[in-house]
């Protein structure tokens, strides 16, 4: 069995020597992947959400970022948190209530200033929606240890997944699905190689001060096939050296969650290829 320690120093040495993958300009403008729909100017998850980013910043290229899981019926809903308590009206933990059940909150419940009611969005929605309007889409599967809706296996939500997108024709090449847990890409990967796969890493950890390193983030992503590294901007080693090297693998980092324009400007001077964020509207007023 590999040590991942030994692992990331072989993958570092390799990308010193190995020439690069892919020719990028020297400084580009990241991609903006609106993180949970644009929650910093709409409630987050919601067909509202995705259909003001999409109006305002659709004809720049922007990326609808969201979440999904399980309920107890067996439906892919767009919900980040593993219950409902903090972003609706309603209570209870998403795998323990029916898609009826759940058609009875308010997704804007905690969002004042929304003039209008949003219901708890389904994945099937948004790909119709999707596919209709052209957006392009990145779906976290959450699956999260110690979560109420945790699966070791990572098959149950993404096998749905793949059966959505294919059962609603909806174009691959404007589907990224990303996960915390190594298994779910794996078994995207299993399923259909063609949907382009990150994974998520975290600085922190429950009980642990460290998290993963960027650099660990990027071994996993060489050593299974995966097409993005996506660390938490605070992570160990996230700078223009790391980028650099996971070109040179030819792998794309995706930072999350940035929303001050000092760091996207930094992303950008390091040639990081996208930026995950609460304020896509910041990052377009930086990115002319």
């Amino acid at each position: 069995m590999r040590r991942p320690g030994v692992v990331v120093l072989i993958l570092f040495l390799i990308a010193l020597v190995a020439p690069p993958h892919v020719a990028k300009a020297a400084i580009s403008n990241p991609t903006v992947y609106a993180h949970r729909g644009g929650a910093g100017y709409a409630p987050e998850n919601t067909m509202g959400a995705f259909r003001k980013t999409q109006a305002l910043f659709g004809d720049r290229g922007v990326w609808l970022e969201m979440d999904t899981q399980a309920t107890k019926d067996g439906v892919l809903v767009i919900m980040h948190d593993d219950s409902v308590d903090r972003t609706t009206n309603c209570k209870g933990e998403v795998i323990a209530l029916t898609l009826a059940q759940l058609g009875k909150c308010n997704a804007a419940a905690r969002y004042p200033s929304w003039p209008e009611i949003e219901s708890i969005p389904t994945l099937r929605e948004v790909l119709r929606a999707g596919k209709a309007g052209g957006w392009s889409l990145m779906v976290e599967i959450k699956n999260i240890p110690l979560e109420s809706n945790f699966d070791v296996t990572g098959k149950k939500a993404a096998e749905l997944l793949v059966q959505l997108v294919h059962a609603e024709n909806f174009p691959v090449s404007r589907l990224i699905v990303q996960s915390f847990w190594p298994g779910v890409l794996d078994n995207i990967r299993r399923i259909d190689k063609r949907i382009s796969r990150a994974l998520l890493t975290a600085s922190t950890l429950p009980s642990v001060p460290v998290g993963i390193p960027a650099l660990g983030n990027l071994a996993y992503d060489a050593l299974a096939g995966h097409q993005i590294a996506a660390p938490d901007i605070a992570s160990i080693g996230m700078n223009k050296q790391f980028i650099s090297i996971a070109h040179r693998l030819g792998k794309q980092v995706v930072p999350w969650t940035v929303d001050d324009q000092l760091t996207m400007g930094q992303l950008r001077a390091w040639n990081a290829d996208g930026v995950i964020t609460n304020r896509p509207d910041r990052a377009y007023a930086l990115y002319r």
